[in-house]
């Protein structure tokens, strides 16, 4: 082996180690995603139980009026979105089939779990849980 291949291999290595620990550092585990649902979950059961907040039949949450949410809130609404769209990714590689697929079954749980008075966001709209 030459210097050239030696230099090249080496190259390579280092590419590969300054990469892979990256794209492992991207891509968040689901015990990772449990502990951030876990962190905020106090916090969106409040807003859903003051109406700012409601579950969607597309298995996201979303303001019910965007206006009366701070920035806060709408920083904690997007970061959950973002994790269950991870989540529903992950899970839907590990079933072999859509995250659409796992979103919607994650809905129809979440629409059955929701308390009294809480928002829901049918295809028609928001709705109180009766």
């Amino acid at each position: 082996m030459n210097s050239r291949h030696v230099m090249g291999l080496f190259a390579v290595c280092i590419a590969a180690a300054v990469l892979f620990p990256a794209g492992l550092l991207a891509a968040p585990t689901k015990e990772k995603l449990k502990e951030s649902f876990k962190s905020r979950h106090g916090k969106l059961v409040a807003l859903k139980a003051s109406g700012r907040i409601g579950e969607t039949h597309l298995g996201f949450i979303e303001g019910v009026n965007s206006g009366t949410l701070s920035g806060a809130h709408k920083k904690l609404v997007a970061e959950e979105n973002a994790d269950r769209n991870e989540l529903y990714g992950i899970l839907a590689a590990e079933e072999e089939t859509t995250p659409d697929v796992v979103a919607n079954r994650n809905a129809i749980r979440n629409f059955g779990r929701a308390k009294s008075g809480e928002f829901l966001k049918t295809k028609e709209g928001w709705r109180k849980k009766p």
